[in-house]
């Protein structure tokens, strides 16, 4: 993800993701991001998801009142970030959005505007200079003005993660392979364990770390390959199930898991974070911002 960009979900956000779960039985939480004293979450209810904002500190955990403004109701929110003061979500079904914290201004990507090509929206990434790429299903990666598109890489795999490198080669973690894209040729990598890539992050020397739905992690390099590949049966790895990663300003990789909670990898080691050692209120990590 862009370093800029804040997403969830870190340890608070988990217990508090719980909180409201234990208030709500019939509701989950499946996005969560936090700008200054507002927080964004996903909830979903029964069949449908909603993205919503609240106006409060986080005391309001503990019993205050509730003040709420909802943005759409889309079928369910795939992609939730914060870039500049604009706040940005994908969804299945309703395309996407940007809204602006500071105006109120709302642009809307959809089929129906001419904006996107389908309204099945799974990754996003800001551009500086006002367009947006996206990655949609059963299309592929786009880039759009808001008012039309173009389409850079056609695949009906599904496009979970967007990143761009400092040499401008744009990456592409997808259903079925991760992608290498350098001035409109595109390479397609499937030499992973899983090749559900499921989330991509960018070292300061250029290497990628790439996360798998069911292969755990690799250390995958330009021009090299593969170098190393962590998985739970062949190294001091504790999970298989990679949701996101991040690095935090130390070089340590934060690894989220959709079943063995936060790990965090210092180059050398592994640190787990689960709810039989810690206060993680679940296993199941999504995002870590």
């Amino acid at each position: 993800m862009k370093n800029s960009v804040e997403r969830s979900t870190t340890r608070g956000g988990l217990q508090f993701m719980q909180a409201l779960r234990n208030d709500w039985l019939s509701q989950t939480i499946s996005s969560f991001l936090i700008l200054q004293d507002m927080y964004y979450l996903t909830i979903m209810s029964k069949a449908y998801y909603f993205l919503i904002l609240l106006f409060l500190p986080l005391t309001v955990m503990n019993g205050q009142d509730e003040v709420w403004t909802s943005f759409t109701t889309a079928n369910a929110i795939n992609d939730l970030i914060i870039e500049d003061q604009v706040l940005w979500g994908g969804s299945f079904g309703g395309g996407a959005f940007s809204i602006d914290l500071e105006s109120g201004e709302r642009i809307n990507y959809t089929k129906f505007n001419a904006s996107l090509p389908r309204n099945r929206v799974t990754s996003i990434y800001p551009l500086d200079n006002g367009s947006t790429y996206f990655g949609v299903r059963d299309a592929g990666f786009v880039i759009s003005n808001g008012s039309s598109y173009e389409l850079l890489f056609e695949t009906n795999s599904h496009i979970n993660d967007i990143e761009i490198d400092d040499n401008g080669v744009i990456w592409l973690g997808c259903q079925h392979y991760l992608v290498r894209l350098e001035n409109g040729e595109a390479e397609l990598i499937s030499d992973f364990p899983d090749n559900d890539i499921s989330t991509i992050e960018i070292a300061e020397n250029g290497d990628l770390w790439v996360g798998t739905d069911e292969g755990g992690l690799a250390h995958y390099r330009d021009g090299q390959g593969i170098l190393a590949v962590y998985e739970e049966n062949d190294s001091a790895f504790p999970s298989d199930n990679v949701e996101d990663l991040a690095f935090d300003n130390f070089g340590n990789l934060w690894i989220a898991s959709a079943s063995d909670g936060l790990i965090k990898f210092d180059g050398e080691n592994f640190t787990q974070w689960t709810t039989q050692n810690s206060n993680l209120a679940q296993n199941v990590v999504r995002e870590i911002t």
